[in-house]
């Protein structure tokens, strides 16, 4: 997909340290009389919480 591209929504920071999370997802979009009629997002709930440190991955 050579036209796709990723908007960084949030940062963190502390002190000298940004934190940007990396996460895989799935966007899903349903159709109907040619417009896009609902879009749910899923996404790898375990590697954001490994990300975190809520849980050993």
């Amino acid at each position: 997909m050579s036209d796709a591209r990723a908007v960084i929504d949030d940062m963190y920071d502390a002190g000298d340290v940004v934190v940007v999370v990396d996460l895989r997802f799935a966007g899903v979009s349903h159709a109907g009389g040619g417009r896009i009629v609902s879009y749910h997002t899923y996404y790898d709930q375990l590697g954001l919480l490994t990300q975190l440190g809520v849980m050993a991955g």
